[in-house]
């Protein structure tokens, strides 16, 4: 089922980056812009990559198709059921989180709620990373306290650093 994955979404992620593609070469050039100086040109090599780049997902899918099919087949339940979503949990916690954030940056900050996000994807990947799952805090407490407090100072850097070059340096006005 992931290479059935891979291949959707790199097909989703190639058309995209064609759309863009197109929508970026009908923006008009103004004034007595050269063609290869307009602003639009360097948009081009982003778009460029993002179809490449699903153009690679759909044959990293296609690769990996044998090898999937004899996995899945292994991993199969007694009902014959495979285990294994289209959309994966690590991808709907991420969308569940980042739903959150644009909810709550209103009530309490951006900073706060950006260290929140960061420090809850960072040890919600942690979690998702250990083999033995949800029995791995009943087991290794410490060791995820020690990961979690590591990854509260992480988070708390990172908006200091966003702070200290977008908020001080470059007088961007940040949200909320």
């Amino acid at each position: 089922m992931a290479w059935r994955r891979d291949i959707v979404y790199g097909v989703v992620i190639a058309i995209f980056g064609l759309i863009l593609l197109y929508a970026t070469s009908q923006i008009p050039l103004l004034g007595d812009v050269k063609p290869v100086a307009g602003a639009r040109y360097y948009l081009y090599p982003w778009f460029l990559l993002l179809f490449l780049l699903g153009l690679h997902l759909v044959f990293q899918g296609m690769s990996k198709k044998k090898q999937a099919v004899k996995e899945e087949g292994n991993e199969k339940g007694e009902g014959g059921k495979s285990q294994d979503w289209f959309i994966p949990l690590p991808t709907l916690f991420t969308l569940a989180l980042l739903l959150l954030y644009v909810t709550l940056i209103p009530l309490l900050g951006y900073q706060l709620m950006t260290f929140l996000i960061l420090w809850g994807l960072f040890t919600g990947y942690f979690l998702f990373c250990q083999k033995e799952g949800p029995s791995f805090l009943i087991r290794q407490k410490k060791a995820f306290i020690i990961a979690a407090v590591k990854y509260a100072v992480a988070s708390a850097i990172v908006v200091a650093l966003i702070q200290l070059i977008f908020g001080t340096i470059l007088d961007v006005r940040l949200p909320g």
